[in-house]
């Protein structure tokens, strides 16, 4: 056994952040005990002593140093089994760096602070900094233990976000201090570190009681005046320790279910384990029979839900572990409230229902409210929404005190008014971590099951901490690892496994989720694309696209369709700070967008969310709108800001814009899925498609191509009629016609009939994916956790007979009829297979509602110049049709489609892109001349037109927009100046040469262009003598005119 005096030197040590010096009284004791036993030393350590070392360590030591250590302790510790150990190894080391890393955040924000901003400072500081203090006197505290730092109202406001257990810097101020600067102490390097015992309370003395992390307060500290900032908090971190410490400790499990939770949660680190079944069949054990009054009332119990969730309900009842997969707009927290209502019926005791934002704790608790169970919420009112306030604990318990109490005995009157009321709820709400404060600490075995929200979202040691509490039976986890990751402030262990949450690893570890299969929210075809790429085709529409018009405002490509992407050909992405990128072109057309939506007047404000993945681009729309009249109520908010959330109309900003094709966290496919799923009338997105295809084929660029094949792209007609047709007849059918099989399954609950109800509570209905854990596939369920309305041979997540099963997206897609709507004129037919079919892995994965599936695509169109905008394709649609008969490129037929004039289809069909008004003349004089050429002879010489920087450019873009020569996109390549459209060009792409750059010579015909556009130029000469230059910077260009015949 490790010597108690050697425990209590190293811990000492740990406290004042010196694990290099903790390492060497180990290995110091080692060697000693070595040399007087003639052997090596072995030595244990128990649990509990290694749980305060990784909990009680300070947050200024060295990552490597702190980490060498634990490896060295590891071996020594006391473990309950080999997979214990490996667990706590991996995710005690996980967790320590996590918050070293939040600790270091902290003290870089603080050390940027300067003295001048905090709180107390001469002329009052700078805003309402709540993690710093300034001005605060030193003095001995109460009974000579501790440091009290006095303040008053204005040197420690009232709105001060300091809480127990808070990690803080002390740092002594001197005159001539700035707090960052090199005169007098600096923070970090010369703070004290300690962590709050105290803060002030009304009646109480106004200041800050603080404990140093070890060690004597200096003398020199007494007397003189402080800042104090808070860096990280160590409630948390405490509360994960412990519940993995109850996890791996070695204290023998005589509870059948705790037992059963240990099993599940360390199988996979078990060398012994056999295959991927156990956790399977751990959590599919049926642990609890259902009560014949609910097969008895079902109906009225189940009213309102759709198979998907009757069959979670069902499953939930009985299992030991339920995973509950809900995508966007599903009902995933009606369900989960409903989960909770059937569990009161079915045991006793209260239900422990947490997540880990309070964001969602506050829905949960509203849905609970809603369905008039008796629910308290643990936490503080700052945390919670006003209007729930009346349920916190501690607002019900304070209600019901004397008023004559005070002191001691208010405080001990307080604790018991709040074990009652707990013990009398049906429903306990808290986050994660919340669920262990210390008034729930004191109810053990009082929670039998226990629903985690958001499940998908919250990292796995967080999540032990509800799951950990002795007594619990049953678990529900909800969530969508489809959809954002947990958050990991240390990148270096969310790579290694912290950023895969237990709901995530269980999917991987094939325990199924049971997904919620139709959703809510969206109009049907905004929600056809993420159900092909992210569930596999199986997530169905629920809402008509009646019952989501397309909002006014906004001129939609297929006005049936309001669903568009915006190209942004002009302004490049800027870097702030190496972490965050903005794009200034981009925002003002976010903003003139805002505006439109809004002049028409039939969305308001607050129906408006403009969502970017960026923060610098979230400050900049927030500064530019903040000009825009009535424009106060629209929301500006980051993507993972916005999860769980929905607007009537959701304007995207990408930013990414660079000729590298680089775009960063933007092609993460759980980023984009939230990005594309929060509208329910309208969705715009804006952004810069080569650069968004070329950083992320598989999947901006599947969704892009798919836009343009269904006429969704701005500027430009549908590449594929039958896929446009199938959209539009797609947005026309009612409820009945998209839920056939739903509507027959459950003819006693029509789900489309609760849609205000599911809409009201689906706000957060959205939480994280993992790219390599599976969507929920038809799970293999035992016959006798299904309700007596759902046989096996009905299953309602089985395809139903009126619709084939999802489509493999990794296998051929076999040809198919299409049944047409009813309402519609055209017959039913044959839908061809997809052009890129050599090409399957990079096809869009079809959905039940609507096929993927298009016709093959023309050859690349012939152009002269680059991609015009959609103001230019519209301006020049008649002349283009009159003047073009004779074009290079064939004209194949296409049919008038909604939202498209016949002009602009056939304009832009003519050519691919056609040059702007201005060059029809030119179009009228060639057309002779180009009648013999073939399509790509004709693209060839189109490439030979452009300087070599356009021809490099044009080539990359058509080899990420293109599959087998096939042009799948547009090349949007930037628009040349009026004097670029040359009357006579060359014809050949081997005319390029480098030419000398501007001189005197030229001056006229370049130095005005220069002086508007500055940057670094290139300059070529072409065939005939013609010089012309290439800003690198703009990509845009510019040629010196032809010399006169008589030159």
């Amino acid at each position: 056994m490790l010597p108690a005096n050697v425990q209590g030197k190293m811990l000492e040590q740990i406290h004042q952040a010196r694990p290099q010096e903790a390492l060497a009284t180990l290995l110091k004791w080692r060697q000693t005990a070595c040399a007087a036993n003639g052997m090596r030393a072995g030595g244990s350590l128990e649990m509990k002593h290694y749980s305060t070392m990784l909990t009680d360590f300070g947050v200024c030591s060295s990552e490597a140093e702190l980490l060498e250590l634990l490896r060295e302790l590891n071996p020594l510790v006391i473990y309950g089994s080999t997979a214990a150990a490996t667990y706590m190894a991996r995710f005690g080391s996980w967790v320590v760096r996590e918050l070293l890393a939040e600790a270091a955040a902290g003290i870089a924000m603080a050390a940027a602070l300067p003295k001048e901003a905090l709180p107390g400072a001469p002329g009052g500081g700078w805003g309402r900094n709540q993690n710093s203090a300034g001005f605060l006197l030193a003095q001995s505290g109460k009974g000579g233990s501790g440091l009290f730092l006095e303040g008053n109202s204005s040197s420690l406001p009232s709105y001060h976000g300091f809480r127990k257990f808070d990690c803080v810097l002390v740092t002594p101020l001197s005159d001539g201090d700035e707090g960052t600067g090199s005169q007098g102490c600096r923070v970090g390097q010369d703070s004290l570190e300690a962590e709050v015992q105290q803060v002030p309370f009304p009646g109480g003395p106004q200041g800050l009681t603080v404990k140093l992390m070890g060690g004597m307060i200096p003398a020199s500290v007494f007397g003189r005046e402080c800042r104090v900032d808070k860096v990280a908090n160590r409630v948390t971190h405490s509360r994960v320790i412990t519940a993995m410490s109850s996890l791996c400790g070695a204290a023998g499990v005589s509870d059948k279910a705790e037992a059963a939770f240990r099993d599940l949660l360390l199988c996979e680190y078990d060398s012994e384990a056999s295959g991927f079944a156990s956790e399977a069949s751990i959590s599919g054990e049926v642990v609890e029979t259902i009560a014949p009054r609910i097969h008895q009332e079902q109906r009225s119990l189940l009213a309102g839900c759709n198979p998907s969730q009757h069959l979670a309900l069902w499953a939930g009842l009985q299992r030991r572990l339920t995973l509950v997969q809900g995508p966007p707009g599903t009902g995933k927290t009606f369900t989960a409230v409903r989960l909770v209502k059937l569990w009161l019926e079915n045991v006793s005791g209260p239900v422990l229902v947490v997540a880990d934002s309070n964001v969602a704790v506050d829905n949960l608790l509203e849905g609970c409210v809603a369905a008039r169970l008796t629910a308290v919420r643990i936490g503080r009112h700052e945390s919670t929404r006003p209007e729930l306030e009346p349920y916190l604990l501690e607002s019900q318990a304070r209600a019901k005190l004397p008023r004559n109490s005070n002191g001691t005995e208010r405080r001990e009157l307080l604790f018991k008014e709040e074990m009652k009321i707990l013990k009398s709820a049906q429903v306990v709400c808290a986050t994660c971590s919340g669920s262990a404060s210390g008034v729930l600490a004191q109810m053990r075995n009082s929670f039998t099951c226990v629903l985690v929200d958001e499940a998908a979202q919250v990292t796995e040691p967080v999540s032990l901490i509800p799951l950990m509490r002795s007594g619990v039976n049953q678990v529900a986890l909800v969530g969508d690892h489809r959809q954002l990751p947990p958050t990991v402030l240390c990148q270096a262990a969310g790579s290694e496994g912290l950023g895969i949450s237990l709901f995530d690893r269980l999917a991987r570890r094939k325990v199924m989720p049971l997904l919620l299969d139709i959703q809510y929210r969206m109009h049907p075809v905004l929600a056809h694309h993420p159900s092909g790429a992210y569930y596999e085709g199986q997530l169905r529409s629920g809402v008509s696209g009646r019952s989501r018009p397309a909002p006014r405002g906004f001129q939609w490509p297929v006005p049936e369709v309001p669903m568009v992407f915006v190209p942004i050909q002009d302004g490049w992405e800027k870097s702030e700070g190496g972490t965050s990128q903005s794009n200034p072109t981009e925002a003002d057309k976010v903003i003139q967008l805002v505006q439109d939506l809004l002049a028409a007047g039939e969305v308001t404000g607050d129906q408006i969310g403009v969502v970017s993945p960026y923060a610098a681009q979230v400050r900049l729309l927030k500064k530019r709108l903040w000009k825009v009249e009535n424009a106060e109520r629209v929301e500006i908010c980051s993507v993972d800001g916005f999860q769980g959330r929905e607007k009537e109309v959701i304007i995207v900003s990408t930013v990414r814009k660079n000729s590298h094709g680089q775009v960063g966290f933007v092609a993460d496919p759980r980023r984009m899925n939230v990005m594309l799923t929060r509208a329910r009338r309208g969705l715009i997105v804006c952004g810069d498609a080569a650069t968004l295809a070329r950083g992320d084929a598989e999947g901006w660029g599947k969704w892009l191509r798919w836009c343009w094949a269904c006429g969704l792209y701005l500027g430009m007609p549908a590449s594929s009629p039958q896929l446009s047709e199938e959209a539009f007849s797609l947005a026309r059918k009612s409820e009945a016609e998209l839920l056939p099989a739903a509507a027959a399954a459950c003819p006693a609950a029509p789900h489309h009939n609760n849609n205000n109800t599911n809409n009201t509570n689906n706000n957060n209905n959205h939480n994280p994916q993992s790219p390599a854990a599976p969507c929920s596939p038809k799970p293999a369920l035992p016959a006798q956790i299904f309700p007596p309305s759902l046989s096996v041979q009905n299953d309602p997540l089985s395809p139903p007979p009126s619709r084939s099963a999802p489509h493999p997206p990794d296998s051929p897609h076999p040809s198919r009829s299409v049944p047409h709507p009813p309402d519609s004129p055209h017959p039913s037919r044959s839908v061809p297979h997809p052009p890129d079919s050599p090409h399957p892995s990079r096809s869009v994965p079809p959905s039940p509602s609507l096929t993927v599936s298009q016709p093959p695509l023309p050859s690349p169109p012939t152009r002269a110049v680059p991609n015009p905008s959609a103001a230019q394709i519209s301006t020049t649609n008649n002349n283009s049709n009159n003047n073009n008969n004779n074009n290079n490129v064939p004209n194949p037929s296409l049919p008038r489609q909604s939202g498209l004039a016949p002009s602009t289809c056939e304009s832009a069909q003519n050519g691919g892109l056609s040059a702007d008004g201005k060059n029809n003349n030119t179009n009228k004089n060639n057309n002779n001349n180009n009648k013999a050429e073939s399509p790509a002879a004709a693209s060839d010489d189109a490439t030979g037109l452009l300087p070599p920087p356009l021809q490099q450019r044009q080539q990359q873009q058509q080899e990420v927009f293109s599959d087998d020569a096939a042009v799948l996109l547009p090349p949007p390549l930037p628009d040349l100046p009026e004097s670029a459209l040359a009357p006579s060009p060359p014809s050949t792409s081997e005319v390029w040469r480098p030419a000398p750059p501007f001189t005197s010579e030229n001056e006229e015909s370049g130095e005005a262009f220069l002086e508007a556009a500055p940057g670094a130029w290139e300059c070529y000469r072409d065939a005939v003598g013609r010089r012309w230059w290439w800003n690198c910077e703009s990509e845009s260009c510019f040629y010196e005119p032809l010399p006169s015949a008589g030159s």
